[in-house]
């Protein structure tokens, strides 16, 4: 199923004024700083600190199953089976919590997936009552839109949620195998995706991400592949199979998107987190099986910040924050190919 989708001068497929690769002028000092961190590129993030466990209490999570991180570093976590939203600072101190189980505004059937805008304000993905609500970052109900059903601006099984850097939200159907588009307020866009196994198609789709350049992923937990789109819906490239090698993935996958446009993707059945270049390339993957601090059990969610952190929402008996830190993240685009892909 596929829709006209309104690009960013609000006509169909539209563009940006001035997108073009040769519109873009990377600053020298800049390209020096990229080039000189880039032997450090392929160094595993370091394990850095962890938080959480099973409970209702504050900092205590119920089957958690999204997170994600503010320009500002919050982290905030759909604690799924507690029916509310958890914030909490770059170090994981708990800051505040909103949401009871209910269908009324500020109130969640579940809360599956969360995201946030640039100006900090949160979107939460509330599955079972088939809709997004919009929240102040410290939990002040804004909007919701949406209802159970095919049409567009309807939802039948929401999984997963992103913002662009413009505002526009996008929200991932996983049995209905689209993605749909709305503007900050909830206003239909369009939508794309159809179920099968083609370009363009889904199969159980599970997480979206979407980075600086308006680039869409989607990561489809039954044919273990990730694709890009473009913002309205044109399919640029894929990558993946089915496996644990290098580049493989299995199980739920859950897709962040860093500031340079590299992909990771954490599976919860490998126990890992892997990072990909824009294009699709493997990078290096890190993460083993076990509840230590840095291990892995079910890791079903990703965030990135803007300083380097890398945050796994890990949910099995365990259910925790763990926050990785990598000095070659902002670093990693090291050739004029990857810089100029940023900015298609």
């Amino acid at each position: 199923m596929r829709a006209t989708v309104r690009g960013r001068d609000g006509r169909p497929g539209g563009d940006m004024p001035g997108r073009g690769t040769t519109g873009w002028i990377v600053p020298a000092m800049f390209l020096l700083v990229l080039l000189a961190a880039a032997a450090s590129a392929t160094t595993p993030p370091v394990f850095v600190l962890q938080w959480g466990s099973a409970g209702n209490g504050p900092g205590q999570f119920a089957n958690p199953e999204g997170i994600a991180v503010s320009r500002a570093g919050d982290v905030y976590v759909a604690d799924t089976e507690n029916y509310r939203v958890q914030r909490f600072t770059s170090t994981g101190a708990f800051v505040t919590a909103w949401g009871s189980y209910g269908t009324g505004d500020d109130q969640f059937g579940a809360p599956f997936a969360v995201a946030v805008n640039q100006q900090g304000e949160v979107y939460v993905l509330d599955a079972n009552n088939m809709r997004v609500q919009k929240f102040t970052a410290d939990g002040q109900f804004i909007l919701k839109w949406g209802s159970y059903g095919a049409l567009p601006g309807q939802f039948s099984a929401p999984r997963g949620i992103a913002v662009d850097p413009e505002g526009s939200v996008y929200v991932l159907d996983y049995y209905l195998m689209r993605v749909q588009k709305f503007s900050p307020i909830g206003t239909f866009l369009g939508m794309w995706g159809s179920s099968g196994s083609g370009d363009g198609q889904f199969t159980l789709p599970v997480s979206i991400a979407v980075d600086r350049a308006f680039h869409v992923y989607v990561a489809d937990s039954r044919l273990w592949r990730v694709q890009k789109f473009t913002d309205t819906g044109e399919f640029l490239l894929k990558w993946g199979s089915y496996g644990t090698g290098p580049g493989q993935l299995a199980g739920q996958i859950s897709l962040a998107v860093d500031g340079f446009g590299n992909v990771y993707a954490a599976s919860s059945a490998r126990n890992d987190v892997q990072e990909f270049t824009p294009q699709g390339e493997y990078v290096l993957g890190w993460g083993e099986a076990g509840s230590g601090p840095g291990e892995l059990q079910r890791p079903v969610g990703l965030g990135i910040d803007d300083a380097g952190g890398i945050y796994v929402l890990d949910n099995a008996y365990y259910p925790r924050v763990m926050k990785y830190f990598s000095p070659a993240t902002p670093a990693r685009p090291t050739t004029w190919g990857r810089i100029k892909a940023l900015y298609r």
